[in-house]
């Protein structure tokens, strides 16, 4: 069976966890590396008042400048971790181990300076102290494989030499003592820093995963919050083209002068109430008003002034729809429409006297009509319940055979009718 091949995702993962338990490791050791140099330091001093008793003063000497500068160069690159971004962990590990090694060192030649047999207890006492400081280094720079060694081994090496070639029994048990002891504290170390690891690496991948989480969960949310102004745009956009169709369906529909419903719109609502009147054997009632000698009034105040004077009647005629149903139309050129379903005679007839009493209410001057100083209307109404057979265009016919006979009449009146009428000609 082949392997499967990690995904890109997956690899991106994991280097992250390989970078970060890396970063937290070398964190580790210079946390543990600064803790440990006050502790360094008074070994140091100590072990220098030890080593004074059995070396020369000039020697001694030499040997504590030598560990200055190595403590120092210490202190340097544990301070040095601050900036280890600029410097490169993979540089700061290396001046890390050298440091150590350099300081271990140091502890590790002076013991070359004691002489054998006589002070065996003096090398077992600096066997003690050397091997505190390798425990601590080794416990201390664990962490970081190999970086307690780089202390330790230094440190010991040439009095463990020693003390194996001494040919003194005891002082031969110390040695392979020690070799046994400090082997088996590598190995435990060992395990603690691989479980130790183990545990940093499962709770860096924890986080890891979950700032991956985050961030997708992050780029989810940014794209549900594009998808959604994307659809409130283009729900925007479509109640603007809703809003723009409707306008363009009303602007078709009505009068552009008077913002009223138009002949074609008239006709259509005629058809659908004519044929619910029919269906339910009800009235329905039609009422058209006329505006008297309409004609000399533009030839004598002009097309605008007729405009003017057309939209106050619509606003008048407009007033005396007083249901839903009812619908008010612009006929003609000076001829309006009020559709009544379910509207007696009466009604009907009450409509039409309205309109015309309200169009002479309006007072507007017309110096140029036979019938009145002012201008006056004329209305003709007609109730029809349809009966099977007939057609819409018989209410229409009916309604302006009254607007006729309220035309031969005098004008400046309403005349209704019920039923069908014969069409009458219009003699002026």
């Amino acid at each position: 069976m082949q392997p499967e091949e990690s995904s890109p995702a997956t690899t991106a993962v994991s280097e992250l966890v390989d970078e970060r338990v890396a970063a937290r490791q070398c964190q580790i050791a210079a946390e543990n590396g600064r803790f440990a140099l006050l502790p360094l330091v008074l070994c140091a001093v100590c072990y220098a008042g030890l080593l004074g008793q059995f070396i020369a003063v000039d020697v001694l000497n030499g040997w504590m400048l030598a560990m200055v500068l190595l403590i120092s160069a210490r202190v340097i690159v544990l301070v040095g971790f601050g900036r280890v971004e600029s410097i490169g962990r993979k540089r700061w590990l290396v001046f890390n181990a050298c440091s150590l090694f350099a300081v271990g060192a140091g502890f590790g030649v002076s013991t070359l300076w004691f002489t054998f047999p006589q002070e065996t207890w003096v090398l077992a006492v600096v066997n003690l102290w050397l091997g505190g400081l390798a425990c601590g280094a080794l416990l201390g720079q664990g962490i970081v494989r190999w970086h307690g060694l780089a202390f330790a081994i230094p440190a010991l090496a040439p009095l463990q030499v020693r003390l194996l070639a001494s040919g003194d029994p005891t002082l031969l048990g110390l040695g392979i003592g020690n070799i046994l002891f400090f082997t088996y504290l590598f190995h435990i170390i060992q395990r603690s820093q691989t479980y130790t690891i183990g545990e940093m690496r499962h709770r860096v991948e924890v986080e890891a995963i979950a700032e991956r989480l985050a961030q997708e969960q992050a780029r989810s949310a940014a794209l549900v919050e594009d998808l959604s102004a994307e659809i409130a745009r283009r729900r925007k956009t479509q109640a603007a083209l809703i809003d723009a169709r409707n306008r363009a369906r009303d602007q078709s529909n009505l009068d552009p002068l008077t913002s009223l419903a138009n002949r074609r719109v008239f006709e259509r609502v005629l058809d659908r109430e004519w044929a619910r009147a029919l269906r339910e054997q009800r009235p329905l009632s039609l009422v058209i008003c006329d505006l008297d000698r309409f004609r000399p009034y533009n030839e004598s105040y002009g097309h605008h002034a007729g405009d003017k004077c057309l939209v106050r009647v619509a606003q008048v005629v407009s007033g005396f729809s007083r249901r839903a149903g009812d619908l008010v139309s612009r006929f003609g050129g000076e001829e309006f429409a009020v559709l009544l379903p379910e509207t007696s005679e009466f009604a009907a007839l009450d409509v039409a006297d309205s309109i015309r009493s309200g169009v002479y209410e309006l007072t507007l001057m017309h110096g140029a009509s036979d019938v009145d100083r002012v201008l006056t209307a004329s209305c003709g109404a007609a109730t029809i319940i349809p009966a099977p057979g007939q057609k819409p265009q018989e209410l229409i016919d009916a309604a302006a055979n009254a607007l006729q006979r309220a035309k031969r009449a005098g004008r400046n009146c309403v005349f209704t009718v019920t039923g069908v009428q014969h069409q009458e000609t219009d003699e002026g």
